[in-house]
């Protein structure tokens, strides 16, 4: 590459992060509309570069690095075709094996966009469809446990998102209170084939009464609950820690958002792919989760080694506000007793009880405090 194509690449790759920086700052004001263009923008001055160096297969890592930004932004264009043949050309080069993995992942969601696609349906503010693809569904059929509990899981989001949006502290314990249970139901549609799809709409019957010391405006307008929930999900699965911590500043709620969040996403084998779609301004939103590496994720954010335990959870005590408890019992007999962090024994570890579990945590001394638990596969 001679010296002006590299100063071309560099000045373009800037012009397309301005392009990007600007666009995320436009859809977290609301501005949509003008997020997709800046976005395009940014996708057109990112290809640009990455075409260039894609010429050139000893140019690695940059290469490999342009190609998958600018197929990441592909992707947030709705391009899913001009995303396959970027990600089609990195893998074709000799990429790091970190970042062949992450365009292999990248490659996940663009063949999820043939089955996020909403085909003509259309949905109305409040409505959001949930797409799972894998070997546990069929032609309109799907295993039942790996459909409700993401169902479940959905549900708790969207609760615990009004409770956070109405300025209530954390639950940990008891009921959602019922006027919110009663106003906030979760309604489904008949499931569609291809990828098992349903259309979820958040029930508010009686919007004009509002509840109880919350904010009207997030009951009169259920789609803001909505678009919450896809930003926060949006940020979870690209990892974008920061972004979701100013989305969710309390901790406390955050490490609730991403159990449940984890719980709603693939498991990698029966089900390798979550999509959830909405419709805004006449424009198709999409967000397509794939399986995260617990285990790394836990390293990256305590910088300390992890500890992973199956076994039966046989005990779950939420009564010491302090110090929450949970003990697995290991098919052998070896008993551990793990600390429980706020924000996960109601929604995550209870239902859990007396299943067999993964439970991945981070040892201090002799006590093992959680961070991730879902049930063991079959």
């Amino acid at each position: 590459m001679t010296t002006a194509e590299e100063r071309h690449v560099k000045r373009r790759h800037h012009q397309a992060m301005d392009f990007c920086d600007s666009a995320v700052a436009a859809r977290a004001k609301g501005d949509y509309e003008q997020a997709t263009a800046l976005f395009r923008r940014a996708f057109a001055r990112e290809r640009e570069a990455a075409e260039i160096v894609a010429k050139d297969a000893n140019l690695e890592p940059t290469r490999s690095v342009l190609l998958r930004s600018a197929a990441s932004l592909a992707v947030e264009c709705g391009e899913h075709r001009e995303a396959e043949k970027l990600i089609a050309t990195a893998l074709a080069g000799d990429p790091p094996d970190e970042v062949a993995e992450e365009l292999r992942d990248l490659l996940e969601q663009v063949n999820l966009g043939r089955h996020l696609g909403l085909k003509g349906l259309v949905l109305l503010d409040d409505e959001f469809q949930l797409s799972i693809e894998g070997r546990a569904t069929g032609h309109g059929m799907a295993e039942s446990n790996e459909f409700v509990d993401r169902i479940q899981a959905s549900e708790k989001l969207i609760l615990r998102t009004i409770e956070r949006k109405s300025g209530k502290p954390f639950r940990e314990t008891g009921k959602c209170l019922k006027e919110i249970t009663q106003h906030a139901e979760l309604y489904l549609s008949t499931p569609r084939a291809a990828s098992f799809a349903v259309t979820l709409r958040i029930g508010l019957p009686q919007k004009q009464l509002g509840l109880r010391g919350m904010e009207p405006e997030i009951i009169l307008e259920p789609e803001r609950i909505i678009d919450d929930l896809f930003d926060c999900l949006d940020s979870f699965q690209k990892k974008d820690d920061e972004r979701l911590k100013e989305l969710i500043p309390d901790a406390t709620y955050r490490r609730n958002f991403v159990a449940l969040a984890e719980k709603l996403a693939p498991d990698g084998d029966k089900v390798k792919v979550v999509g959830l779609t909405v419709t805004r301004h006449g424009q198709e939103r999409q967000v397509a989760l794939v399986k995260r590496q617990v285990e790394e994720r836990v390293r990256k954010k305590t910088h300390k080694e992890t500890v992973t335990i199956m076994g039966e959870l046989l005990f779950a005590d939420s009564k010491q506000l302090k110090r929450k408890r949970i003990k697995i019992v290991e098919a052998g007999g070896t008993e551990h007793t793990l600390i429980v962090p706020d924000g996960m024994m109601a929604d995550v570890v209870k239902p859990l009880w007396e299943d067999m579990v993964v439970a991945t945590g981070v040892k201090r001394g002799n006590v093992i405090r959680l961070e991730h638990i879902e049930k063991a596969p079959d």
